[in-house]
Formats: C-alpha cells, sequence, structure tokens
C-alpha cells in the first residue's frame, strides 16, 4: 500500500495491541485484588498473581492444557468400565479435582 492508508494501518496496530494488553491487565488485576481481599490484605503480593491466576488457560493461547493420561478419550460408546479405589482417608476431601484424587487412586479395570 501507499499513501495515506500505509499510516493508518501502522498507527492501528499499536493502538489495538495497547487496547489488549490494558484490557488482560485489568481482568488480571481484577482477579489479584479478589484474591488480596479474600486474604484480608491491602498490598497485592507475587503469591496473590499466583492464586489469581492459578488454571488459567485462554483459549486458542497455542498451550495446551494439562490433562493426564490416567484419562483417555473415551471413543466407544460406554463399554469400557473403570473402577477406582480410595483410600478411607482421601475420602472426605474437600478437593472436587477428579485428577488430584486418581494420583493418589489405584486404578483397576475390570
Amino acid at each position: 500500500m501507499s499513501g495515506s492508508m500505509q499510516n493508518v494501518w501502522e498507527t492501528g496496530a499499536p493502538l489495538f495491541l495497547a487496547g489488549v494488553l490494558e484490557y488482560l491487565a485489568d481482568q488480571v488485576l481484577e482477579l489479584v485484588g479478589i484474591a488480596a481481599m479474600n486474604d484480608k490484605k491491602n498490598r497485592i503480593t507475587p503469591r496473590h498473581i499466583q492464586l489469581a491466576i492459578r488454571h488459567v488457560t485462554i483459549p486458542n493461547g497455542g498451550v495446551i492444557p494439562n490433562i493426564h493420561n490416567i484419562f483417555p478419550p473415551n471413543n466407544k460408546s460406554n463399554t469400557s468400565k473403570a473402577v477406582v479405589d480410595v483410600p478411607k482417608e482421601q475420602e472426605d476431601w474437600n478437593d472436587n479435582s477428579i485428577a488430584s484424587i486418581a494420583m493418589f487412586a489405584s486404578i483397576n479395570l475390570l
């Protein structure tokens, strides 16, 4: 391109990038502020940042979420059965994460 349209493209991309970065910073700071308020603190610490962005996956961000191999995709129509034995001391966990329970559980395939 030549002339004035070339200048429009040159100034449009940095402004768009600045807007996107401002939006992302605003969202992250909002989550970090909520984490700090839940901890009853007035200042944001690195721990609050870590708590705010833990387990965040950006769609189409190019990073594949960590899916354990214990849970293979079931391509059949419910023909395979798996039984998970959870020890007694782990039954009262408040953590609802299936992955953390399955890491410690023994899996018996029928």
